[in-house]
């Protein structure tokens, strides 16, 4: 896949979303795809609304969810734009999530529990999960931790099963790194995020009622134009993530 590829299957996924995605500020600088003024950004743990909200105002994402939610997109290509050297595909939830918050009470040290106790009650009303979910939308008053999830692609860095050259992270397991066997390509990227983290919007855009596709000529393309796997020896050392290719 060639890095004209890549921007022909953003417009395609832009489209194919358009009713739950929109804010597109994908860009292009030589053989990078990537979005309009990026500035490379490490958020610190937890991920916090006011953090997603920040980038939001930045305009630090390619495309935008209906729920302020932001996906990023970066590519890097080599000079003739044949050849990907490196990708980091996130997704940064704009809902605070109630369950990650009592997840940080239990981890965290009693010398310092007091501390995100006082905050988290601040600012987030937790004997009220209505009014909480009603007012932790994007832009809304409350603040507290955000699910999200990371892939990354980075041949030169790979050190082993631990930190294999493409793996993804998610917010509940920060510090780790699981394998993921291929690199997604942009609609592959959008259709995992839509699938896993809007689960009822995906079975309305995507399935009948018994949960099947409605129409496999549209998934089939999803995966249609796809970065050549790579066979590794971890794929059958551990479990992992398999992206899906041209060839099933």
């Amino acid at each position: 896949m060639r890095i004209n590829d890549i921007e022909g299957l953003l417009i395609s996924a832009y489209m194919d979303w358009s009713s739950f995605i929109g804010n597109y500020r994908v860009a292009r600088r030589d053989s990078i795809i990537t979005w309009t003024d990026r500035v490379p950004r490490m958020l610190d743990h937890p991920v916090m609304a006011s953090d997603v909200v920040s980038l939001a105002n930045d305009g630090q994402y390619t495309f935008q969810v209906h729920d302020g939610s932001l996906i990023q997109m970066y590519y890097s290509f080599d000079r003739r734009g044949f050849q990907l050297q490196a990708a980091r595909l996130a997704f940064y939830s704009a809902v605070v999530d109630n369950k990650l918050i009592n997840a940080y009470k239990r981890s965290i040290s009693v010398d310092t529990i007091s501390d995100y106790e006082q905050e988290f009650n601040d600012e987030i009303a937790l004997d009220e999960p209505d009014e909480v979910e009603k007012e932790t939308q994007f832009g809304g008053l409350k603040n507290g931790p955000v699910s999200w999830l990371r892939i990354e692609y980075a041949p030169q860095a790979a050190m082993g099963v631990l930190h294999h050259d493409c793996h993804i992270h998610f917010s509940t397991f920060p510090n780790s790194r699981f394998v993921v066997a291929g690199v997604p390509n942009p609609r592959q990227f959008i259709e995992f995020i839509m699938a896993f983290c809007y689960p009822e919007l995906y079975r309305t855009h995507r399935l009948n009622n018994e949960g099947q596709y409605i129409n496999l000529e549209k998934i089939n393309s999803v995966n249609s134009t796809c970065f050549p796997l790579i066979e590794d020896a971890v794929f059958n050392q551990i479990a992992h993530f398999r992206i899906p290719t041209a060839n099933g």
